[in-house]
């Protein structure tokens, strides 16, 4: 009970004192595939580029690293569940049957 009463004040000081994460505000990506080469013989997979654009009490900042298909589809399973963990947490309905990312297949 008493952490209720003074939850607010408590998250207010956190914030002021906690390191500040960064948070994500935006998303861009695209999606590169080299196209067989005959002369090579060499087949190539479809490469995803993801930038992830940040800001922090430090600024802003823009996070591109590239991935599989396969990679893509795990980092969003993982960042759903994450998603899910924290708005138990914060006792919020779980909003995944309302909003779904893009399928990557």
């Amino acid at each position: 009970k008493a952490f209720v009463a003074q939850e607010k004040a408590l998250r207010a000081q956190l914030s002021e004192t906690g390191p500040g994460l960064p948070s994500i505000v935006d998303v861009e990506w695209r999606l590169d595939y080299n196209v067989n080469s005959s002369a090579t013989g060499r087949q190539h997979d479809p490469l995803y580029i993801v930038k992830l654009k940040t800001e922090s009490a430090d600024g802003a900042k823009d996070i591109e690293f590239t991935c599989s298909r396969a990679q893509l589809h795990d980092l969003l399973t993982q960042a759903r569940s994450a998603k899910q963990a924290v708005d138990s947490l914060l006792g919020k309905p779980s909003s995944s049957s309302k909003s779904k990312a893009p399928s990557t297949g």
